[in-house]
């Protein structure tokens, strides 16, 4: 079954005090406004209006497939072919049921406004969620909650209300 992913806008920021010459800014002079901090900078946005994906800040995992179209960055599962060659090889978890993509160079302190949908026909244990960084920091969306995981288990604040609708 495929549950595909959206991803329809994307802005990430950071703090200026978070700033490094490693990251690949957009353009030093636009400053965005936030109300949590006092300063930041725009690294990346991208209204996905045209293609292709630009592998320089995405990177697609596990063989699924995305692409760009109207306006929306759309995720579909890996092919069958991927999928029973990593079940022969026992590794279920990165078989690629479902659609992954990583943002790449994600600076420590951000700020991140996306709009994302889910068009799968339920809930399943532990997705849709989002990782900020691999495994990193987890938002994991279900039908009674939403929980943040804060450093792959240090911290899990659970929001007794469901904040991902389905569609």
């Amino acid at each position: 079954m495929t549950r595909p992913c959206y991803l329809a806008g994307l802005t990430l920021l950071i703090g200026l005090a978070a700033c490094g010459s490693h990251l690949n800014a957009a353009d030093d002079s636009e400053t965005c406004h936030s109300e949590l901090f006092e300063k930041t900078r725009l690294v990346y946005a991208d209204d996905f209006e045209k293609g292709p994906i630009n592998l320089d800040f995405w990177e697609i995992r596990q063989h699924s497939t995305w692409e760009i179209k109207d306006g929306v960055l759309t995720g579909s599962q890996s092919s069958k072919e991927f999928q029973e060659a990593m079940k022969e090889k026992g590794d279920l978890a990165h078989a690629g049921f479902k659609p992954v993509i990583w943002l790449k160079q994600v600076p420590r302190q951000f700020v991140c406004t996306l709009r994302v949908r889910y068009d799968g026909e339920d809930y399943i244990p532990r997705f849709p969620l989002i990782d900020l960084g691999h495994h990193i920091h987890t938002l994991t969306f279900s039908k009674e909650q939403t929980t943040l995981t804060i450093r792959k288990d240090v911290a899990t604040i659970p929001v007794e209300a469901p904040h991902f609708s389905l569609n």
